[in-house]
């Protein structure tokens, strides 16, 4: 049974996930390493797959999502990509995104680091998110104000507390790429991290964000932004108490813009990163 909506809730944690777990067990994990070469296609590049899981777990959730709360709107990657629905133009108060299945080419490679994601938009204001890993079953909801829950798979749920430590880059671990960056400096900025140890790239956003939500990093840059999975995770370190903002300026992330999301404990070790990063290298 679907538990109440908290008082300022706009829906239930359960009810979101209910649609998750759904969708994961009928859709996403029988394709877990069962993919055939039919069931995977490319969108903008050789590396950027698309597969018969992605497309069917969104078709499931949107309109499962949709009945969640009257009068809203969603924005899947999946519709989005294939011009089925606009980014912008939207009309309605209140916007679901769904990334069906973030870390697509992981899932084709058979690879643990793949994840669902949806958010809720009210206006501009990320105001809820959720990010659910099928394959362990549990999932980091987050909400404005709230804070962040972690939702075992046993059924458990408990506050997160990120770990927040400080110090030196080197001291420091957590996920860093250039993917998303300019091409002109995508190189300078590769050799920048290269050398850092500590630094890890797991391809998933929303995997990435859990990490930072189960005290298992300490920053996270995300350089290739989508709504459907930079929302969850702006949300969710932000809810965490982490500085998050786009580099290197530290404007607020706004979910129409481009640009390179950047997460730290407070405002100086952010500048810390900011400045290792981006130091003489534009």
């Amino acid at each position: 049974m679907t538990k109440k909506a908290e008082p300022d809730a706009l829906v239930s944690d359960e009810a979101v996930l209910s649609i998750l777990r759904e969708a994961a067990v009928s859709l996403i994990l029988p394709r877990y390493q069962n993919l055939a070469d039919t069931e995977v296609n490319t969108k903008t590049s050789a590396t950027d797959f698309v597969t018969i899981a992605d497309r069917e777990a969104e078709a499931f959730m949107t309109p499962a999502l949709l009945a969640l709360l009257p009068c809203s709107a969603c924005r899947g990657e999946e519709s989005v990509s294939e011009w089925k629905t606009a980014l912008n133009n939207i009309d309605a108060r209140y916007i679901w995104t769904i990334d069906p299945v973030d870390g697509t080419r992981n899932f084709v490679a058979g690879n643990e680091h793949f994840c669902c994601m949806v958010s809720l938009i009210d206006g501009l204001e990320p105001v809820q998110s959720w990010i659910y890993r099928p394959l362990s079953g549990d999932a980091v909801v987050a909400a404005k104000g709230k804070g962040v829950r972690h939702y075992r798979a046993d059924g458990q749920v408990a506050m997160c507390e990120a770990r927040s430590r400080e110090g030196a880059m080197e001291t420091l671990q957590g996920t860093l790429n250039a993917m998303g960056f300019e091409p002109s400096i995508r190189d300078k900025v590769r050799d920048r991290l290269r050398g850092l140890q500590g630094r890890f790239h797991l391809g998933s956003a929303g995997i990435d964000t859990v990490y930072i939500a189960l005290g298992q990093s300490d920053y996270l840059m995300h350089s290739k932004l989508t709504p459907w999975d930079t929302v969850p995770v702006d949300l969710t370190c932000r809810e965490l108490g982490y500085h998050v903002g786009l580099a290197p300026g530290a404007r607020r992330f706004d979910w129409r813009v481009k640009g390179v999301l950047l997460a730290a404990s407070n405002p100086a070790q952010w500048q810390l990163m900011a400045n290792h990063i981006w130091s003489d290298i534009t």
